[in-house]
């Protein structure tokens, strides 16, 4: 996102940069401009960094494969907590389930 003209998303304060993060700095970004006095040029100057800015997240994403590797590294997880309470989840799952026979 640095190489489409983003770069001031990576200096501080904003070393750590997650699409989350983006999207709460371009809502706070968005409820001040609401909040002040009605702007014509800085609602458009909003608007064009907002759709530049999701071109390029959504470039970004592409060329790294981000979509993919999270939802790999979100198994992952998945599955290591499976692995560390899989017998609780086993124990509710069984108990559950005489629960219900008894109630028929």
């Amino acid at each position: 996102m640095s190489d489409a003209g983003h770069g001031d998303l990576f200096t501080w304060p904003n070393l750590v940069v997650m699409p989350s993060h983006i999207y709460s700095m371009l809502f706070n970004e968005w409820a001040n401009i609401e909040n002040s006095e009605f702007n014509q040029e800085l609602i458009t100057e909003f608007a064009s960094r907002e759709v530049a800015l999701a071109i390029a997240d959504r470039d970004c994403r592409d060329v790294v494969n981000y979509d993919f590797e999270q939802h790999a590294l979100e198994l992952i997880r998945q599955q290591e907590l499976i692995d560390r309470i899989g017998d609780e989840l086993e124990a509710w799952a069984s108990f559950e389930e005489a629960r219900r026979a008894r109630r028929g």
